[in-house]
């Protein structure tokens, strides 16, 4: 009894799917990947939700629940999600980038909130600087990873936002 690979569709990003036939052959059948670019999703989560905060930082209004809701929804779940389907492409900085930058959304939004909501005690400035100044650490990694073949718009981005937490560390 022979067996056979067939390998019907020969397309970069594709999944593998497994067909076994118990008598003749393996084939394995490549299934097209069609996902959509996830990129600008990610960017404008950032974007939007930072530009949120920004506006109550500068004393437009008062960090409420339209800045929660963006930093939980917007800037934490989509723009995580928006990494992970990066990194199912294989497009591995963006999808280290927004998988990451969602997570400080999440994890910014729990420092914010915990303390009503789980009941601990709330971070201070120590805290809060410690935390922005190693988002700012791993901003400035980033950065130089766009140095050798990211698009200028990339390097500038990476190199403002590192400044930003650096200078939000500070304050």
């Amino acid at each position: 009894m022979s067996r056979r690979y067939d390998k019907e569709d020969s397309s970069p990003n594709a999944n593998l799917e497994l067909n076994i036939h118990p008598d003749e052959y393996v084939s394995i059948k490549e299934i097209p990947d069609k996902y959509a670019n996830t990129s600008p999703l990610g960017l404008l989560g950032f974007w939007l939700t930072t530009i949120m905060l920004s506006f109550a930082n500068i004393g437009l209004y008062k960090v409420n629940a339209m800045v929660i809701g963006m930093g939980f929804f917007y800037g934490g779940i989509s723009q995580f999600t928006a990494g992970i389907f990066e990194i199912k492409k294989g497009h591995t900085f963006a999808g280290s980038a927004f998988v990451s930058y969602g997570a400080f959304w999440l994890s910014f939004i729990v420092i914010l909130v915990g303390p009503q909501l789980l009941n601990c005690e709330a971070a201070d400035n120590n805290a809060l600087g410690v935390f922005l100044l190693f988002w700012g650490v791993f901003t400035g990694f980033m950065f130089v990873g766009t140095l050798k073949h990211g698009h200028i718009t990339l390097k500038l981005i990476f190199f403002s936002l590192a400044l930003t937490f650096l200078f939000l560390s500070i304050g």
